[in-house]
């Protein structure tokens, strides 16, 4: 959510999810290079950089979040 713009809270997150196919969309067009410096040290302090945000780790409760956790290392290491 924070690398996509939006809010963190439950409402918001529910919304952007329920929208499949333009979430998907958002995240095959994500624009890895126009991300502020901000938003980064944001997304990596608060979850990227953290020792249990592994896919391995993730995958335990979800199979769709550990994608995501891919998603959003590779996002962070590129």
């Amino acid at each position: 959510m924070i690398l996509l713009g939006e809010s963190k809270d439950w409402a918001s997150i529910k919304k952007v999810l329920s929208d499949t196919s333009g979430f998907l969309t958002r995240l095959k067009k994500y624009d890895v290079e126009g991300t502020t410096e901000k938003t980064w040290k944001k997304a990596r302090d608060g979850y990227i950089s953290k020792p249990n945000f592994e896919a391995s780790e993730i995958k335990k409760s979800s199979i769709a979040a550990s994608a995501l956790c891919v998603w959003a290392n590779a996002c962070s290491k590129f």
